[in-house]
């Protein structure tokens, strides 16, 4: 919160301070805030924000293995984390998984153009946090040897079955009616 705090006081101090820009102005408004004192931006509503945004930004739960399932794609975000939800940001080629505002992990992304859709993910970046599982791992993997992004298959709609769906089975074999049927005759 401290980094925050410095950057509101310094937006403050940037917006009330006089600009060399605005040094020629005639109505004498020579800060940012009183050259845009009388101009207001509408408001938007929370939802309108929330549907521009569906695609940059939307949460996931978190698997039992700690991963997201995003797309076509299982990406790891932290086992410790199973069970719960986490934020993931896509903007600028650039995937960011959070939870509780703390940066997880990061990745490269490459999206399709007309509809945001995922092509590619790679280059891990797992950060170091407080949310670590408590459970240790049976076996240390290396860096090549963890799947940190796993691409699913493609959807491929199950083929259509030709011919009959069930198959109606004889109550008694062949032999034993043929028995049957000479015996009782």
């Amino acid at each position: 919160m401290e980094l925050q705090d410095h950057h509101a006081a310094f937006i403050q101090l940037f917006n009330t301070t006089r600009h060399w820009a605005h040094k020629e102005r005639t109505d004498n408004r020579l800060t940012p805030m009183a050259v845009l004192d009388e101009q207001r931006g509408r408001t938007v509503t929370t939802q309108k924000l929330q549907k521009a945004f569906r695609h940059l930004q939307f949460s996931r739960l978190v698997n039992q293995h700690g991963l997201v399932s995003i797309q076509r794609f299982f990406i790891y975000a932290e086992r410790g984390l199973a069970k719960k939800r986490v934020t993931v940001w896509i903007y600028e080629n650039r995937l960011n998984i959070e939870y509780k505002h703390t940066l997880m992990a990061r990745y490269d992304c490459k999206l399709t153009r007309k509809h945001p859709q995922l092509t590619s993910v790679s280059n891990p970046e797992i950060y170091e946090t407080n949310f670590d599982s408590p459970q240790l791992e049976l076996f240390v993997l290396d860096d090549s040897q963890w799947l940190k992004v796993i691409q699913r298959p493609p959807f491929a709609p199950r083929q259509a079955r030709s011919g009959p769906f069930a198959e109606q089975l004889l109550l008694w074999s062949t032999e034993l009616a043929v028995f049957l049927w000479f015996w009782l005759s």
